[in-house]
């Protein structure tokens, strides 16, 4: 396998979902193979042919959550786990009134004082960077990636505290480390 691409028969985005649109798909599809070639342009193009930044948000979260949980199954050797039946229903449409550009792509909400009340409920009033703010455009999708880097990497407010050890046999550097080889494997600019 190619650094970077995921194997193509790991993708779960069918071209028979219904009421998902063939740009959403295209988006989904392009995130979990090839994450490493999107490009600004990518959402650019991807607003043009028209997905929302708050589609784009969710797509990004939860295929990105999607496929974390898929390669720590292959990685400890279990079968992936099985998705639900697609549930009916909208999205909640919970969308920060006080996300800001900011020199990402989308709009988030600014840690520490910048971002108010709102920073102080998704991030505990700290300052944040944006790799943590990057899907606070909608608080619901942080708030899940907050709680599965929580049983993956360490609880949000012990972030800065470069001495805590979250998981047994691992000190902080270490898992450090093994997230700095992961995001080189899997060419993240972060």
């Amino acid at each position: 396998m190619e650094a970077g691409i995921q194997e193509t028969h790991a993708v779960i985005v069918s071209d028979n979902v219904n009421n998902l649109s063939s740009v959403a798909r295209g988006f989904a599809r392009k995130l979990a193979v090839e994450p490493a070639s999107i490009e600004q342009s990518d959402y650019a193009l991807s607003l043009a042919d028209g997905l929302t930044d708050a589609q784009y948000v969710e797509i990004v979260g939860l295929v990105s959550r999607l496929t974390n949980i898929d390669i720590v199954a292959r990685g400890v050797g279990v079968e992936p786990l099985s998705l639900p039946k697609p549930a009916t229903g909208k999205p909640s449409g919970e969308r920060s009134a006080v996300a800001i550009e900011e020199g990402a792509w989308v709009a988030t909400v600014p840690a520490g004082k910048r971002g108010g009340e709102a920073a102080k409920t998704l991030y505990g009033g700290a300052m944040m960077p944006f790799i943590i703010r990057a899907l606070s455009l909608l608080p619901a999708e942080t708030r899940d990636h907050l709680e599965l880097e929580q049983a993956q990497y360490l609880p949000l407010h012990r972030f800065a505290e470069f001495d805590y050890q979250h998981h047994e046999g691992l000190t902080r550097p270490q898992v450090e480390v093994i997230a700095g080889r992961v995001s080189v494997l899997n060419d993240c600019f972060y």
